[in-house]
């Protein structure tokens, strides 16, 4: 007998054709499932900051489940609305569907620029890809992305290319090129979309990266992004001068290991590209 959690928030892309499923990796808040007929992850998570079109809201489960589930490693399940792990079914047929803010006027790329120089120069970047804009040590994987984007990046009808070469490039559960073509992408289209990135290149590439890289590159491509990032945007908008931006950024920076950072360095990388092609 199974006790039944209903999901509070479906993400737009969990369609109901989950017919095979097994789980990939368990965090804290967060269980991973691989969808073997996409190859794409879907996400049980416990905190809507974690939101994505590919995530399913259920704090429930994880109050039930306890802060460090052990999980059943089912090869997998014969599924369609429902999930079951360890006697719980998670039911998401009835569960309404997530819907990603984002702000419709687009920021101007020369009037936020100049604060985004300052706010550059306050971050410390780590072994983040926010090293591109500093004199600090490169780590292999930030000078590989300097030279790739130094060597490699070009425009042709205000398409660009060469973003592609990033995908997969880095560490972590999502590669850091991963998150600063998203990063990217999301510069793009809160701007007035002066530069159009070739999306065709970089979705031609998603095998090369994990699987949550590949989702989450997957959503990009689709202008689909977390919770976190579109908080980002939605508080840039709003706020006024650099103390406002700043606080802004640091949230956004707690993200995964160096995620958000990578996120925003893309970001802040489409900026200062397009404003020094206009």
């Amino acid at each position: 007998m199974t006790n039944t959690i209903h999901v509070q928030l479906r993400g737009r892309f969990v369609k109901d054709d989950l017919f095979s499923l097994k789980v990939l990796s368990v965090h804290k808040g967060i269980i991973n499932l691989l969808n073997k007929n996409s190859a794409l992850i879907i996400s049980l998570i416990e905190d809507k900051k974690n939101m994505t079109a590919m995530s399913l809201l259920v704090p429930d489960l994880f109050l039930m489940l306890g802060n460090t589930p052990e999980i059943i490693l089912n090869n997998q399940w014969k599924i369609i609305d429902t999930i079951e792990i360890n006697g719980f079914t998670t039911d998401y047929s009835n569960a309404p569907i997530w819907v990603e803010t984002r702000s419709p006027i687009p920021l101007s790329i020369t009037d936020r620029l100049k604060e985004l120089e300052i706010l550059a120069a306050k971050i410390d970047p780590g072994e983040s890809f926010f090293s591109l804009f500093t004199e600090g040590s490169r780590n292999i994987y930030q000078l590989k992305v300097h030279s790739l984007l130094q060597r490699t990046i070009s425009i042709e009808n205000h398409s660009v290319s060469g973003l592609e070469n990033l995908v997969g490039l880095g560490q972590g559960l999502t590669p850091s090129g991963d998150d600063f073509i998203t990063g990217a992408l999301l510069g793009e289209i809160s701007s007035n979309r002066a530069f159009r990135i070739n999306r065709d290149q970089i979705s031609n590439r998603l095998d090369r990266t994990t699987y949550a890289g590949k989702t989450l590159l997957h959503l990009a491509l689709n202008e689909s992004y977390p919770a976190y990032l579109l908080t980002f945007l939605e508080e840039l908008h709003q706020s006024e001068g650099v103390g406002d931006l700043l606080k802004a950024f640091l949230k956004a920076t707690q993200h995964g290991s160096t995620s958000g950072m990578d996120s925003l360095a893309g970001f802040y990388w489409y900026y200062k590209f397009s404003s020094s092609k206009i």
